[in-house]
């Protein structure tokens, strides 16, 4: 602008010169490269548990500061908070997005299914006959979702 104010509008590379009024051989140049920027998820799709919480990794490139904006497109399935938590509500399937603030065309989908929380203890025993005798088996978790006898 008049002032000298170089407002990047798109990605791409532009030459920009500067004349001194009444002064056609007094002049300065500048290249100015705007770099296309990339907003993406790590994972294309999670599992969860109703009640369980995620924040998914994603990657901004080149590495710069955005304002972002997180939305779900069902908050019965998921709900998505301002700085990307993902809380699962109900069992279904729902996409959360992530966009940049002040450009919708920079954005990231990540599909994320909801299924229905077990009961299974953690730890315990059980009881039982078989024939003449008594069995009894000790179980321990030790893993999430693995289970030793």
């Amino acid at each position: 602008d008049e002032n000298g104010v170089i407002t990047a509008v798109g990605p791409g590379e532009c030459v920009i010169t500067v004349n001194v009024v009444k002064r056609w051989d007094v002049a300065a140049t500048l290249t100015v490269t705007v770099e296309q920027i990339s907003l993406s998820f790590v994972n294309e799709s999670i599992s969860m548990k109703t009640g369980d919480k995620t924040t998914p990794a994603y990657s901004i490139n080149p590495s710069v500061e955005l304002d972002l904006v997180f939305t779900s497109s069902d908050e019965n399935v998921a709900t998505v908070d301002e700085n990307g938590e993902i809380t699962a509500v109900a069992p279904g399937t729902c996409t959360i997005t992530v966009h940049a603030a002040n450009n919708p065309d920079v954005s990231a989908e990540i599909t994320v299914t909801v299924k229905k929380k077990g009961c299974f203890a953690s730890t315990g025993a059980m009881f039982g006959f078989a024939g003449i005798g008594l069995a009894m088996i000790i179980f321990k978790r030790r893993k999430k979702n693995e289970i030793t006898a």
